[in-house]
């Protein structure tokens, strides 16, 4: 559609927004307040005049300097253009090159191939190992002393770099013993730890792990879940063994005397009685007190289901009784289980994140004490006449 002339002959204007015809000068609209003119960019003005001026001196001076060394008036002024006179050069002496170095072959070192090393997680099997690996099950196997296909979580498998050689009778070839591993393993202790039981794991000593961990004084500190150890390995283990440690100052020697034993004696366990069935009901531990703690000790106490040492429940208090929490029982009572428990006294506690880590026992362990949970209550009967 051909749009309207006014009768000036210009275009009508209308705002883009609304749509109402507005003044041909007007910069916004009356109606619905819309920016009407638009900001053009402003061009920059040439000055002619300046440019044909700057045009002509610059024509004027090539002119002059490429016709002025033309001109024979300036050259005989000049006079003649003295002729430069050779100078014999002398001769270039030759000199010997230097002898170029015979290369020499240099050895190629091949590198030992570094095992692979694959911990297992929950839900895989020696057979998906195996196959995300590219080997054998049987190869696999092999590599790893395995006589059957079970396999655990967290156990270490060496993946096999190729086929295992095989003898005659189709048992794989005895080889060298390998070179144990140096490492060093920070590990956050899981329920159940011990510090026997890492060494055992991670193929060290226990005084390996005392020496690396700072926080660690003695082979008989209680570990809680959530502690972080140092766990070093093979020649890392020997070099914090080795470690020097400052020597002892020249001090008379003193007359020996007995070696004291625990600051506390065992807490002595009270209720419930040992093998006592608590049915359902609330599990209140007791014992009697050792005596007036110092503001540093705590009784820790430990409660575990029989056979499942690993979920023990490990706790601190400062009473003479604790009760354990329901909602843990239930977890592992079922219809009815059996439970450890014992107490301990210790000190140097360090609250971090919530939890209890660094104790040291200050007393030996009460005796273990068994109470059974969860079993419904069977009726009393009523006593006979």
């Amino acid at each position: 559609m051909k749009p309207q002339l006014s009768p000036d002959l210009r275009p009508l204007r209308y705002c883009p927004r609304c749509g109402q015809r507005v003044a041909q000068r007007a910069e916004t609209c009356f109606l619905c307040g819309a920016a009407l003119e638009t900001r053009r960019p402003r061009r920059l003005a040439l000055p002619v005049a300046d440019l044909l001026l700057l045009a002509v001196v610059l024509s004027v001076a090539f002119l002059w300097w490429t016709r002025a060394p033309q001109d024979p008036d300036v050259i005989a002024a000049a006079g003649p253009t003295p002729t430069a006179t050779a100078t014999p050069s002398p001769s270039p002496t030759a000199t010997p090159a230097p002898p170029t170095p015979t290369p020499t072959a240099t050895p190629t070192v091949t590198p030992t191939p570094t095992p692979i090393v694959h911990t297992v997680v929950r839900g895989e099997t020696v057979e998906s190992i195996a196959k995300a690996y590219g080997v054998s099950v049987q190869d696999l196997m092999a590599a790893n002393g395995l006589t059957r296909d079970l396999i655990r979580v967290d156990q270490k498998l060496i993946i096999p770099a190729g086929p295992i050689p095989r003898g005659p009778d189709g048992k794989p070839l005895p080889t060298n013993t390998p070179t144990p591993e140096s490492a060093v393993y920070k590990v956050e202790v899981r329920p159940g730890d011990t510090l026997e039981g890492l060494a055992k794991k991670y193929k060290t000593t226990v005084d390996a792990i005392v020496a690396a961990t700072d926080w660690l004084t003695s082979t008989d500190t209680i570990l809680i879940p959530g502690d972080l150890v140092i766990v070093p390995v093979g020649e890392a283990a020997l070099a914090v063994l080795a470690s020097p440690t400052p020597a002892p100052t020249a001090t008379p020697v003193p007359t020996p005397t007995p070696t004291p034993g625990p600051r506390w004696p065992a807490p002595q366990p009270l209720s419930p009685v040992h093998e006592t069935d608590l049915g359902r009901g609330p599990a209140v531990l007791q014992w009697l007190s050792v005596g007036v703690l110092a503001p540093d000790e705590v009784y820790v106490v430990r409660v575990a289901p029989v056979g499942r040492l690993r979920d023990e429940l490990i706790d601190v208090t400062t009473a003479t009784s604790y009760r354990v929490p329901t909602e843990w029982l239930e977890r592992y009572a079922g219809s009815g289980a059996s439970f450890l428990w014992q107490v301990q006294v210790a000190r140097n506690v360090r609250a971090v994140a919530g939890q209890v880590s660094g104790l040291r026992p200050v007393s030996a362990s009460s005796p273990v004490r068994v109470f059974r949970w969860g079993a419904t209550a069977a009726p009393t009967a009523s006593p006979s006449r």
